[in-house]
């Protein structure tokens, strides 16, 4: 909507996510849709403890426009880091201490 800000006359914002969401889900590989869209469930949950919302993935091999796949599958990571895309992974991380190493002054 930023980058769009005429985009804001035509529908709310609440109007465009469920527009959006209509379209993930037209798309998506496992509900009968044409598969140009995947989906990875999460498991986890948020610090209010509601669900994570699912991840989308684009899958270019399901577009029946070839020239359109070709150019995103161009921008996309490479294979072996895209296998990675289309699995759930839960990760935990946690503040580093104040290491010299790095220290700019140094």
């Amino acid at each position: 909507m930023q980058s769009q800000p005429a985009l804001k006359a035509q529908h709310t914002e609440r109007e465009w996510a469920r527009l959006f969401d209509r379209v993930l889900h037209a798309g998506e590989t496992g509900s009968g849709g044409c598969g140009v869209f995947g989906k990875v469930e999460s498991s986890g949950k948020d610090r209010a403890d509601r669900p994570l919302e699912a991840q989308w993935f684009y899958v270019p091999e399901m577009d029946e426009d070839q020239k359109r796949a070709a150019i995103i599958k161009a921008m996309m990571p490479r294979p072996m880091t895209r296998s990675e895309t289309k699995k759930y992974g839960q990760y935990y991380w946690r503040l580093v201490g104040k290491s010299t190493v790095w220290d700019p002054e140094e």
